[in-house]
């Protein structure tokens, strides 16, 4: 099966559902602002409760020693950034990182192989949310076989869209979030049971958020 992040996981129960129906990794959000916030005490408990999976840190535009701090206290397998940050910036981690980029109007696509990362997720752009906002983008908007680096799918995935957005995109991963929602920050057994069930014969590209 093509490698989930099942994003914005703000309780225990909510990972283990996740991680029960075959999510390669999870994501917590650390920024403040968004719905799905989780605090670093909270992100802990999940992860010393699920020892063997993967959490993967979301930060938008924080500096380098707080994020650092996280990943120590969590144990964090890789990060997430949504900001404005540069490529020097990424690149001052240990672990693994993962690049967002908004696909906003008239972006400059040579972004794309702008940066030395593990991978780039690719999401709806809109001006007052950061992820999270439940829009696909155009997937003809990109001439993805351009890009030199694993893709993850990210955008308003959900049980009736997911198997298009895989032939359009080809991505290497998938991160879905509010696609299986009962509401921001909460996850919904019966969507996250719809759209595992439409990955199961989906093939994994070789990218599991290493």
């Amino acid at each position: 099966m093509i490698a989930v992040k099942i994003c914005g996981i703000t309780n225990d129960l909510d990972a283990k559902l996740a991680i029960s129906m075959g999510a390669s990794a999870l994501g917590f959000i650390f920024y403040e602002k968004s719905p799905r916030y989780i605090d670093i005490k909270k992100a802990k408990m999940i992860t010393r409760n699920n020892p063997n999976s993967k959490f993967i840190g979301v930060f938008v535009n924080e500096d380098s020693e707080y994020i650092k701090k996280v990943i120590d206290e969590v144990e964090l397998h890789g990060i997430q950034l949504h900001g404005n940050e540069s490529n020097s910036f990424c690149q001052s981690f240990d672990i693994p990182v993962i690049k967002a980029i908004p696909l906003k109007p008239n972006l400059n696509k040579s972004i794309f192989n702008s940066y030395n990362v593990s991978a780039l997720l690719l999401d709806a752009y809109d001006k007052n949310l950061v992820g999270g906002t439940g829009k696909t983008f155009d997937w003809s908007s990109v001439e993805f076989d351009q890009i030199k680096l694993p893709i993850i799918l990210a955008g308003g995935l959900n049980d009736k869209n997911i198997l298009s957005g895989i032939e359009a995109v080809n991505p290497s991963a998938l991160d879905i979030s509010s696609g299986v929602e009962v509401r921001p920050g909460k996850k919904s057994k019966t969507k996250m049971e719809n759209i595992f069930s439409k990955l199961i014969s989906t093939k994994n590209k070789g990218y599991n958020f290493d």
